[in-house]
């Protein structure tokens, strides 16, 4: 055995004799957020997939969450999403439609515990320090509102793993989602956008107290926050415990005096 192959044996048996054994560890502090918030979707079962749901007891086919807009492009046969002049609205605004996310923390009467909240978050700059000024459609999704118990009883009890918990929000209700034209009555303009979902379960977080030299202010262990201020909509507090999830979706807005918009564009007077 030559020299340099004696060391690196000896090297790799030293390694080895200090890889410290992960039983008896005792993680602080406790955990108080023991499952983490997710965006749900349906997906497309195969016929062999359903055959084999079909033989759990109760079953006829695989429980999944009802279809809605799916993460990605929004992109619909002949049907183009166009910017209006004049504070116009576009005929071809996207329907209502839901977004769906689910919780595994309950009570002790099975309820959900965490209250989940989200933001839309318009063309963010990856480079921004700050996320609040691309908070987006507040006057469809308002950032407080909390998600709903749904309604979806074939996802309600999965097979082979706990209770969904399925909760949900509805946009557009009463009214469609014009994304082109109606970002708090604020035009988006044409080209392509990128609108970022992001839900949490724990309340938006203010920020940081600084103390007299500019520095972060501690209450014992913890930070002090400036409730003087506005929260950081948008940012998850993962310092109290705060799980997250984010979904991107991207669409396109046509001028509606170019010379494509000409052939696709409907837009309509704006109401009132």
């Amino acid at each position: 055995m030559n020299t340099a192959r004696a060391g690196l044996l000896a090297t790799l048996a030293l390694g080895c004799a200090c890889i410290i054994p992960d039983t008896d560890i005792d993680v602080q502090p406790n955990r108080t957020n023991p499952g983490a918030v997710r965006i749900v979707q349906a997906v497309a079962m195969s016929a062999q997939a359903n055959e084999a749901c079909a033989q759990e007891p109760g079953f006829e086919v695989c429980p999944v969450p009802p279809d809605t807009v799916v993460p990605g492009l929004i992109e619909f046969e002949d049907q183009a999403f166009c910017a209006c002049e004049g504070g116009g609205r576009d005929g071809n605004a996207i329907g209502g439609f839901r977004i769906f996310v689910e919780d595994p923390d309950v009570d002790e009467e099975g309820a959900p515990r965490d209250t989940l909240i989200g933001a839309f978050l318009l063309d963010v700059d990856p480079g921004a320090e700050s996320l609040s000024q691309y908070v987006a459609y507040t006057n469809y999704f308002p950032t407080s509102l909390a998600a709903q118990r749904s309604a979806a009883d074939a996802y309600e009890q999965p097979i082979e793993r706990p209770a969904s918990n399925l909760q949900e929000w509805t946009l557009g209700l009463d009214t469609t989602v014009d994304l082109c034209n109606d970002n708090n009555g604020t035009p988006v303009g044409e080209g392509l956008h990128n609108l970022r979902f992001i839900v949490t379960d724990r309340p938006w977080p203010f920020p940081v107290e600084l103390d007299r030299n500019g520095l972060p202010a501690k209450d014992g262990a913890l930070f002090k926050r400036d409730e003087s201020q506005d929260p950081l909509v948008g940012v998850p507090d993962t310092p109290a415990g705060a799980s997250y999830d984010v979904v991107d979706f991207v669409f396109r807005c046509v001028d509606e005096s170019s010379d494509e918009g000409i052939d696709v564009c409907t837009c309509e007077e704006a109401e009132g």
